[in-house]
Parts: structure tokens; C-alpha cells; sequence
């Protein structure tokens, strides 16, 4: 017979919750002081629907995760409009799940094999689609499963996809308008129930790009009165060139600034909990506003590179869920806590329909040309009275792409800080991860085979015959790059991460 309880552990970081799922559908559960808790289940998010409900599966757009019991089965939900994984760790007959990475690990007393060079990149490799990544990685002593989508536990144990809830079509421009303004108006409601043990007060995260703007322009009708910028661009980061303070300010928005860079000079690791949340670390700026966004409901545009990007369509897959971005504040939101929205994503998987309105011959007006061209977000935008080239002017970023520690092999000392360089430099010494016969073997493979499966020719000849590029990226993403210190980088984060939550696990039990 099924059943549900759950213990909170004051020690846990609010939003944390791991669960262990039993053969005849039993659930336990550890959670922090802010997940919501009933005798269905536990939700850590928020969603376009009565709080009191607790209908998290009907609801069109969802933030967070939440693990309910259905009609014979378990359902751990991912919110379909954030970037919030759902992880499972198989230990032999035991299943586990959890909202991070490093707390799925804990709770089933494992952790990742140090000395295992590609988890970067097999996590990378959801980048090319939903249906087309590598679900799980080896551990020490299982293995570990990541889920973008819900996921449905039956009496067996397997897992599968859960159904996605219905939402309607999009006709034209402004049925599509509608429903975002509605989504993020329900959506706040619900964030902001009395009756919840955490409530969440929307802040827009703005900057001079189109995606944020319009995502501001929305989340400030649907009730939001404040908003934060980070100034400095990742690829100018001695020019104050990102700022959205006068764009937030033109909205009647509260704005505070803060600096993208101002982690570099802490000392308590703080690129930790983002490294170790995902195979990205971008939102590492994050930390600079600090306790300001406890309690929150950040609004971003995270999404919009592939939900109002045209361009990038070659690169997106139309099944849903595709990459979004934005993984990497996983842990950090967990903590603070505060729950995200990436805007763009309500609705998204209409992709197609919204493809259509971009390109539609009434959308002419806000068409620029060029290669940073988004019609949808740009009439958003400049019909709230903000004038046209006062944003967008380029795309700019303040995420440091941290796959890059393997893709283009930089300083790691352009990643970290100081203090968090020489600690992950104390780490490589001691435990000497690199063990030289695997990395000789696949350096040689890279070299050889890898120069074939990720040579421009063919990526044209597959583009000529009509093939998704790269059809094997799942699979051999890890030969695209030889493998050098940068690759454990990740491993030393997620190693810290997993040891602190085994720690409160022990001291609580």
C-alpha cells in the first residue's frame, strides 16, 4: 500500500528534499524547513494554480519539483517553466530521488568516482535535446539518472515519463501575450499564499538584452515592483556594459545593482554549490546579491535564447523539454532559499506556434535585422513605452561559460577565485585523479576518431542530407576534447557538495 512521510532536518538547506521509494511504493523523506509538506506528498516550487490544491500536475506552467502519489504510482514533477532537474540514484533494489545532485548522492551513501574524467561533458550533452542525452553516470557504487522533465514511479520501479499537462494553442501575438501575463500572475498568487510555510516576493532580473527585458515587462504587470542588474558582461568585465538600471527604472521598477565578479574576492568557495549543480556554474553571480534574494521568486530570460531565437532552431529540438539553461543555481536557490522563473519557458513547448507569430507578417514592425533579431520580446518591450535602442543593442552575457573548462581548455584561475583555485589545487595534488593510462587511451581516440565525429565536413554533410547535428552527442560528446586538470574540476566541487549534505545527514540522524 502506498504511503508518504516525511521528516525535516533543520541542518538541510530550506528547499532540499531526497526521498527513498521502496517496492511497494512506500515513501520517506528528508526536507528542509521550506518545503511544503502534506499527506500527499512535498512540493519545493510554485505553480499557476490554487495553492490549497496542491495540483501541481494539472497546472500548465510549474517552477521547482515537487514528488506527489498519484493513482498507483509516484510522480517527481519538474517545473516546466524553471531549471530544476529531478535525480535518481539506483543503489542495487533501492531507488532514491532528490532536487540536487550532490543531496540524491548523500542519501543513498555514494558519491562520484574522483578519478572519472567526463562527467562535465555527459552532462553536457543535454544541450542536444531532451530525448537525445546521456540520463545516467557512473558512481562509486551505482549509478546516478538526471530527469528535465517528470517522471512517473511505478509499483515495478521503472521509470517514465509522466504526461505533461494541457495548455492552449497560440492564434495569433496577442493570445500569446495573454498567456504569459496570466501564467505569471497565477503563478505569483500561488508563490505568495498565506497558508504556505515559505512565501516568495517576485524580483526581475534585468539586464540591456532582449530576453530579460521582456520577461521584466511582464512579471512588472502581473504585480513585480522590484528588480536587480548585474552590470559587467562576461566578455567585457571592466566595462559596466549589461546594466539593466535604466531599463528597470523605465518600468517603475526598484532597481539594485550588484557586481557579476564580486565572488572572486570571497573566501568561503562560493563557485562550489554551482559547479557542483550542474555542467555549467554560469549563475555563479548569483552569489553577489547574497541574502537579498531570500525568499524571492526570481524572474529571468533564461529560455529565450531558444524559445524568441529564431536562428537557433537548427540547433533545438522540437520535443519537449529542450535545453534551457540556468541549472547551475540549482543548489544556491535551494539554500537562500528562492525559487525561479525563466519566463520564456511558459508555454514553450507551443515552440512551433510562437515560430509562427515571430514570423509573421505582423511582427514586421519589430524586425531589425542582423543577428541579434527577437521580434516577439522586442514588441514586448518597446509597447511598454521603452524606446528602441535603449536595449538590445547586443547580445551580451554575465554567465562565465563554465563548459568551456573543457571546450576551450583556459586558466582555471579564469573560473575561480583565488581561495577556491588553491583549494581545488590542494584537492588535484592530494588525490591525483588523472590516472594516465585512461587519459593516454582517450587522448588517442580524440585524436583520431574524435577528429572525424566532430569535423566540419561532417556537419555539412550531415546538414545536406537533412540530419540533426550531432546525431551522436549523447554518445561522443566526451571525444570531442582531450582530457586535461580542467576536467575535474566538477568532481572536486560535487565531491565538497555530497560530503557536506552526508555530514547533516550524520548529525541529524
Amino acid at each position: 500500500m502506498m504511503s508518504f512521510r516525511a521528516t525535516c532536518l533543520p541542518g538541510l538547506p530550506p528547499l532540499a528534499w531526497a526521498a527513498e521509494i521502496r517496492a511497494n511504493l512506500d515513501v520517506s523523506a528528508i526536507c528542509g524547513a521550506a518545503v511544503e509538506i502534506d499527506e500527499r506528498g512535498l512540493v519545493a516550487g510554485a505553480w499557476s494554480g490554487d495553492f490549497g490544491a496542491r495540483d501541481v500536475a494539472a497546472a500548465p506552467t510549474s517552477i521547482g519539483t515537487a514528488l506527489r502519489i498519484g493513482n498507483r504510482e509516484i510522480v517527481a514533477h519538474c517545473g516546466t517553466a524553471g531549471s530544476a532537474p529531478i535525480f535518481f540514484s539506483r543503489q542495487g533494489s533501492r531507488l532514491f530521488a532528490a532536487n540536487t545532485l550532490a543531496f540524491a548522492l548523500a542519501a543513498a551513501g555514494d558519491r562520484l568516482d574522483p578519478t572519472h574524467p567526463h562527467y562535465l561533458s555527459d552532462f553536457c550533452t543535454y544541450f542536444y535535446g531532451g530525448d537525445r542525452y546521456r540520463h545516467s553516470v557512473v558512481t562509486e557504487r551505482g549509478q546516478l539518472s538526471t530527469y528535465y522533465r517528470s517522471m512517473s514511479v511505478g509499483p515495478d520501479r521503472a521509470l517514465k515519463r509522466a504526461p505533461l499537462p494541457e495548455m492552449p494553442d497560440f492564434g495569433d501575438y496577442a493570445t500569446y501575450r495573454a498567456y504569459l501575463r496570466e501564467q505569471t500572475g497565477l503563478l505569483f498568487a500561488n508563490a505568495a499564499d498565506a497558508s504556505r510555510r515559505q512565501r516568495y516576493v517576485p524580483i526581475s532580473a534585468v539586464s540591456s538584452g532582449y530576453d530579460s527585458s521582456a520577461a521584466a515587462v511582464i512579471a512588472r504587470e502581473a504585480g513585480c515592483r522590484e528588480g536587480l542588474t548585474f552590470g559587467e558582461s562576461a566578455e567585457q568585465p571592466d566595462e559596466a556594459d549589461d546594466s539593466g538600471i535604466e531599463i528597470g527604472s523605465l518600468l517603475g521598477l526598484a532597481m539594485t545593482e550588484y557586481g557579476t565578479f564580486s565572488y572572486k574576492a570571497r573566501t568561503d568557495l562560493p563557485e562550489v554549490e554551482f559547479i557542483a549543480s550542474s555542467f555549467t556554474a554560469g549563475q555563479v553571480f548569483l552569489s553577489g546579491a547574497g541574502e537579498a534574494l531570500a525568499g524571492r521568486l526570481l524572474v529571468g530570460g533564461i529560455g529565450g535564447d531558444w524559445v524568441w531565437n529564431e536562428r537557433r532552431r537548427w540547433r533545438r529540438p522540437q520535443t519537449f523539454p529542450f535545453f534551457v539553461g540556468g541549472y547551475s543555481e540549482v543548489e544556491f536557490l535551494i539554500r537562500t532559499p528562492a525559487l525561479s522563473l525563466a519566463l520564456p519557458m511558459i508555454g514553450g513547448r507551443h515552440v512551433k506556434q510562437i515560430d509562427e507569430i515571430g514570423r509573421g507578417a505582423s511582427m514586421r514592425p519589430w524586425r531589425v535585422g542582423g543577428d541579434y533579431d527577437r521580434p516577439i520580446p522586442r514588441r514586448i518591450v518597446e509597447e511598454a513605452a521603452i524606446p528602441r535602442g535603449t536595449f538590445a543593442k547586443r547580445k551580451r552575457h554575465v554567465a562565465v561559460d563554465y563548459f568551456d573548462l573543457n571546450r576551450r581548455q583556459p586558466e582555471i584561475s579564469r573560473y575561480l577565485s583565488p581561495t577556491s583555485l588553491a583549494a581545488f589545487e590542494d584537492w588535484f595534488a592530494r588525490n591525483r585523479p588523472m590516472a594516465q593510462s585512461r587519459v593516454r587511451r582517450h587522448n588517442f581516440i580524440t585524436e583520431t576518431l574524435g577528429r572525424v565525429l566532430w569535423s566540419g565536413k561532417l556537419k555539412r554533410l550531415l546538414n545536406r542530407v537533412g540530419l540533426d547535428w550531432p546525431p551522436f552527442g549523447h554518445r561522443f560528446l566526451r571525444y570531442k576534447m582531450a582530457v586535461c586538470k580542467n576536467f575535474y574540476v566538477f568532481n572536486w566541487a560535487a565531491g565538497i557538495q555530497t560530503e557536506c549534505y552526508r555530514k547533516i545527514l550524520a548529525d541529524g540522524s
